[in-house]
């Protein structure tokens, strides 16, 4: 019960912040809604009762795709359920599709607690919408987001043979140096390296 009470407290602050937002002319804060192949996704910040919703895009994900992400498939929920209650520095954007599900995730955190500098960025999009553009979506907001939000660079944790997670970046026009240790590839790029209006593309 309690933790509902704290849930639904986040949410109505997160709301509250957004409608100041609004108020105060801020065209981000409902949200994007960003071309994709076949269509369109709807991109924004998350809010604390999106935690079911979430959690039933993880359900719908092979094992194959949790692996890549969280390298052991089993360990996304405490990572999500904590990232959606409310109460820290960080970010996460959620991607709702043509029918209303949540059918992709990213997640902009400080990389250190209370580093104020460079921001760990992460996605994971469900295995149906892979290849039609949504992870790209996301990134593009997650770049914008983390811009937004103070940060100067960003870093993205990668299995070295998540081959397809390492081009998305690459193509996002930042210059990435990348150290791989133990099978895992960490990029970094300063977020000031090119024109955040490019990065973001004609429907930014």
């Amino acid at each position: 019960m309690y933790k509902r009470q704290e849930q639904t407290r986040a949410s109505a602050l997160l709301r509250l912040s957004a409608a100041i937002a609004v108020a105060a002319g801020d065209s981000d804060a409902q949200g994007w809604v960003e071309p994709i192949k076949d269509g369109t996704v709807w991109i924004r910040l998350a809010y604390p009762e999106d935690a079911e919703a979430v959690a039933a895009m993880h359900g719908r994900c092979s094992e194959r795709t949790l692996y890549l992400r969280y390298v052991s498939a089993g360990d996304w929920h405490e990572i999500q359920m904590r990232r959606l209650s409310g109460g820290h520095s960080g970010a996460t954007l959620v991607a709702f599709g043509s029918e209303g599900t949540v059918i992709g995730l990213g997640n902009v955190f400080p990389e250190r607690p209370d580093d104020s500098v460079s921001a760990e960025i992460a996605v994971l999009v469900e295995d149906q919408y892979q290849g039609h553009g949504v992870g790209t979506a996301l990134l593009r907001r997650q770049l914008h987001v983390a811009e937004r939000m103070g940060f100067t660079e960003v870093v993205a944790v990668v299995l070295a043979e998540n081959g397809g997670m390492r081009r998305m970046l690459e193509r996002t026009g930042l210059s990435w140096t990348t150290t791989i240790e133990d099978g895992s590839a960490t990029m970094r790029a300063n977020l000031h390296d090119s024109d955040p209006l490019a990065r973001l593309g004609a429907h930014g």
